[in-house]
């Protein structure tokens, strides 16, 4: 790795999402209390959330030339560009029945 791919990689490392904040969050989403191990979880996933949101973050502004630190339009358009690989037709979005505008219903088998 490069020094700058290193110190990119360590400040990562050493980041984390407050743990209450996430258990909250997950009590209220859940509408039920949870233990700490599984707001663990919850603060890794989302720790990988977020490093894959600054990674398109980083490609976006490569692609359009741009240098120094992310701006808020980076992350937006890393957020689109997200959304717009995991909204595929065929494909049912976690949590909803009827699929999003323009998505095929999921086909049955039997």
């Amino acid at each position: 790795m490069s020094e700058d791919q290193q110190d990119r990689h360590m400040a990562s490392r050493r980041g984390a999402l407050n743990k209450s904040s996430v258990r909250k969050l997950v009590n209220h989403v859940l509408s039920q209390s949870v233990s700490q191990h599984i707001a663990m979880v919850a603060s890794g996933v989302g720790k990988v959330f977020v490093g894959e949101m600054v990674e398109k973050a980083r490609a976006v502004q490569a692609e359009r030339g741009e240098s120094g630190p992310l701006r808020p339009h980076h992350l937006y358009m890393a957020h689109r560009l997200y959304k717009m690989e995991r909204e595929r037709p065929g494909y049912y979005p976690p949590g909803t029945n009827s699929g999003a505008p323009g998505l095929g219903k999921r086909r049955r088998m039997f």
